[in-house]
């Protein structure tokens, strides 16, 4: 007996395999519906570790004053390079997101020598200058075309000047003798002003002390050995004067030879030890300070920055002041020839030493030369886009390690393909 098989109808066979289609793709759509989105992962600010090596070409104007003495002080960038015996700068900054901590050093130590006239043949100079900064920022405004940082912290400075005399033995001879003589001749006429022949005759002549028209910006350390001079100079003529007289008056003529060349030269030793001599100012002081730095950028390659910080307020200095502007490249960092960065500032120093202001104005050129930000990136510290190129580079130099942490497979071989280049 021949039995029938309903698989193989042509209709059965039919409805057969759409029922099997059909099982996994109502299964898969079940499946579909069963799953729950996963929030996207958090991404994290990047940590941006910049340093640069800033170079400074400054010339120094102003005035540096002790003892009511405050010559004007020029000093040009070339006069300066000339004498110097180290120079060193170093800068960084550290940021994520909006918040960052930034600082700087500057240390420099120079020296020189120049030749005067008067009673001191040369002077010799020493300068050595600290100032360091450190500061919080705040990104307040950041987009395509730039940001703008809020500053606080605040900026110490070392100074150490140094003025060492040597004195002409001649002139210091001549003008002892000429000194007596007068004086001498005054006694004769009954009538002797001893501190204006002192004026005229030595004062007048340590000028070098006055510290016009340094080599190097330092200022008159040794001014107030003039007073000295003149003081020890006026005891020792009074402390003969009443001998003088006496044998003036008396026509003992032998004898006032005795006593004047006696005084021109007890005079002669006294300056010749006063003027050879060395003499030193040291002081240090901090400065809290606020202030805006910002970047606007031209194109991907080109941009403008500029920062100006203000502090003092009394705390150190009576007030300081600090700005640059600067036309910039991802390369390097240089003032243009109509933006000029200066650093100024003005104190009253140690209070030992009343009455001597400090008030100078240091203006130049500067470039900053900042590594390229995949040698940071292979270090293991971050990227510095924010340095040395523009806003849309910095996105996406940020967005392709955070695409790459979600493909371990595909960041590590990027990875090893960067090492190799």
């Amino acid at each position: 007996m021949k039995v029938y098989s309903p698989i193989k109808s042509p209709l059965i066979r039919g409805l057969a395999v759409l029922f099997l289609i059909g099982i996994p793709a109502w299964a898969g759509t079940q499946d579909q519906g069963k799953l729950v989105e996963q929030p996207p992962p958090k991404t994290t600010e990047p940590w941006i570790i910049t340093v640069d090596g800033p170079g400074w070409l400054a010339a120094v104007t102003g005035h540096v004053g002790f003892h009511g003495v405050n010559p004007y002080v020029s000093v040009g960038v070339k006069q300066i390079i000339d004498h110097l015996n180290a120079i060193f700068a170093l800068g960084g900054e550290v940021r994520r997101g909006r918040f960052g901590v930034l600082g700087d050093i500057l240390y420099l130590n120079a020296q020189a020598g120049q030749a005067t006239s008067g009673l001191v043949s040369k002077v010799d100079l020493g300068l050595q200058q600290v100032i360091g900064e450190l500061f919080a920022s705040y990104r307040v405004i950041e987009g395509r075309c730039g940001w703008l940082d809020l500053l606080g912290g605040f900026r110490y400075t070392y100074l150490g000047q140094q003025v060492g005399l040597q004195a002409d033995n001649v002139a210091i001879n001549v003008a002892s003798t000429q000194l007596v003589n007068q004086f001498a001749q005054q006694l004769v006429t009954d009538g002797s002003n001893s501190q204006a022949l002192i004026q005229k005759n030595i004062v007048s002549q340590l000028g070098a002390l006055d510290g016009h028209n340094p080599t190097i910006p330092v200022g008159p350390v040794a001014v107030g050995q003039k007073q000295v001079i003149a003081n020890l100079v006026q005891q020792q003529v009074q402390s003969q004067e009443p001998a003088l007289a006496a044998a003036i008056q008396a026509g003992d003529q032998a004898k006032v030879n005795q006593l004047k060349s006696q005084l021109s030269n007890q005079i002669a030793r006294t300056l010749s030890n006063q003027l050879n001599r060395s003499f030193s100012f040291y002081d240090d002081w901090f400065d809290p300070a606020i202030g805006l730095r910002g970047r606007f950028y031209l194109n991907k390659a080109f941009y403008l920055t500029a920062e100006s910080d203000v502090g003092g307020f009394g705390i150190g200095s009576d007030i300081a002041v600090q700005a640059y502007a600067a036309f910039a490249t991802g390369i390097f960092t240089m003032t243009s020839a109509t933006a000029t960065s200066f650093i100024s500032w003005h104190s009253t120093v140690h209070s030992s030493r009343p009455g001597s202001p400090f008030r100078s104005c240091e203006s130049g050129c500067f470039g900053r030369l900042t590594p390229p930000p995949h040698l940071v990136m292979l270090c293991g510290v971050g990227s510095s886009c924010d340095r040395t190129l523009s806003h849309d580079h910095h996105e996406a130099g940020s967005g392709d390690r955070q695409h790459l942490d979600s493909h371990p497979r595909r960041w590590r071989k990027r990875r090893r393909s960067a090492l190799r280049n």
